[in-house]
């Protein structure tokens, strides 16, 4: 009777494990261990969006940072061109949308920068500030009067389509193809900054297919060979300023 007893405490406290702590036999090809092994690799992935930026000195990314805006031409701004004006106001009204969520903050401010071929020229615009966790990840980026930062990473949002388990030269494998989600986000982006930066867009976009094999050390799934996901917030933004 004791014998019975210790049994069934042992088997009870299995099934509770497995529902409340997810102590899942990992070898099972369901899709909480391919949810498991997917995320190994795609939660390394970071998800970055442009900021605007330009740094007073010569390119680097250090403070001061500034923003042009020929839109100010009370201050005394001389318009740089037609098609670059377009350019510097979407990069100006981007910024207030990420002010409005807290990432970044705006100073009307009168500095110079120098222009190659050019030399020396006063502009009008803004002074920049950063969020913390903004700054933290800041990079210069390829793009005129922008930089770059990190405002998350990557988990599966859903499993679209798996095939049946196969085996090949021994080895167990299933293919899987899946939407992402950001995980990880910063507290000082909102979804306004995330529409107009194109993250959403690029994130809710993305699908990717990947080949999972059971290892037979570890017992437990992991994605062969995986290609990184296309993702680029940035250049998709980019692609936006130039747009006529």
């Amino acid at each position: 009777m004791i014998a019975l007893k210790k049994f069934i405490y042992i088997f009870a406290f299995i099934g509770l494990c497995s529902l409340v702590s997810g102590c899942e036999d990992r070898a099972v090809a369901s899709s909480n261990n391919m949810i498991r092994a997917i995320n190994k690799v795609i939660s390394n992935e970071e998800v970055m969006i442009a900021i605007p930026c330009m740094s007073l000195r010569d390119d680097k990314v250090v403070p001061p940072f500034v923003i042009i805006d020929p839109m100010l031409k009370e201050l005394g701004v001389t318009a740089t061109g037609h098609q670059k004006d377009i350019y510097l106001n979407r990069i100006v009204k981007y910024a207030k949308v990420m002010e409005k969520s807290g990432a970044i903050n705006l100073k009307k401010s009168r500095f110079k920068i120098h222009m190659p071929f050019v030399g020396i020229k006063v502009f009008n615009g803004y002074e920049v500030d950063y969020n913390p966790d903004i700054a933290r990840t800041l990079q210069i980026s390829p793009y005129y009067g922008l930089a770059m930062a990190t405002i998350g990473t990557l988990q599966v949002n859903e499993l679209i389509k798996t095939t049946t388990p196969y085996f090949e030269d021994g080895i167990k494998y299933v293919d899987i193809t899946f939407t992402v989600k950001i995980d990880n986000l910063l507290s000082c982006i909102d979804d306004d900054t995330l529409i107009e930066s194109f993250a959403k867009e690029e994130v809710d976009n993305a699908k990717a297919t990947y080949r999972l094999y059971l290892d037979k050390d570890s017992l437990e799934w992991k994605v062969q060979k995986p290609k990184k996901l296309n993702i680029n917030p940035v250049r998709k933004f980019f692609v936006y300023l130039v747009e006529k």
